[in-house]
């Protein structure tokens, strides 16, 4: 596997399998319940995000020996909002045009939730990761953060995430992150906040 920067190319096969990776996850089960159309709600939304993550030159991707991405990591840098109100536009649309204004609450509450608990010190924010399911648990997620987080040790730079999925926890406190917060979106899931001192 070799680790890269994402290119412009690369959009779809990011969206895809980030929308692979978070097809069960408890924060787009709360975001997109009709497990009929979440596909296509995902490939929206991780369109959304990765189209914003390239534009900010903080996006990374793992490719097999023929090309075809496996994992992809989504960072946004310090004082860098991940999301323009211009950016998440469509997606906004998207989810009320599926669920109207019930769906809109839900968009509405993770993001006042997730933006009440983020901290103001400055960090490298971990906006999203995923690795296709196929792959989990081949050491694809530690190769695609390990050069990122080697990075903020070298210039003394913390890191954040937020999850919904408590079988990562694990994960992340193996990288070194330490929860500090935990939140419930109303009507969500438990979302765990979890920060990175560089090490050092």
């Amino acid at each position: 596997m070799r680790r890269r920067h994402a290119l412009a190319a690369d959009l779809p096969s990011l969206s895809a399998v980030l929308s692979r990776s978070f097809y069960d996850d408890p924060q787009t089960e709360f975001l997109f319940p009709d497990r009929a159309t979440r596909d296509a709600d995902l490939q929206v939304m991780f369109s959304t995000i990765a189209s914003a993550g390239l534009r900010r030159g903080h996006t990374y991707a793992l490719a097999d020996a023929g090309g075809r991405i496996t994992a992809a990591a989504i960072w946004s840098p310090p004082e860098v909002a991940s999301l323009s109100e211009t950016e998440v536009g469509p997606l906004v649309e998207a989810i009320i045009g599926r669920y109207g204004d019930e769906g809109l609450m839900r968009v509405g509450a993770m993001s006042e939730a997730m933006e009440a608990n983020h901290p103001v010190d400055p960090h490298l924010y971990l906006f999203v990761v995923g690795v296709d399911p196929s792959q989990q648990g081949s050491g694809l997620g530690e190769a695609l953060l390990a050069p990122t987080l080697a990075h903020c040790d070298a210039t003394g730079t913390a890191a954040y995430l937020e999850s919904s999925n408590p079988r990562n926890l694990g994960f992340y406190r193996r990288l070194g992150f330490d929860a500090v917060s935990e939140f419930y979106p109303e009507g969500g899931p438990l979302f765990t906040g979890m920060w990175r001192d560089p090490a050092g």
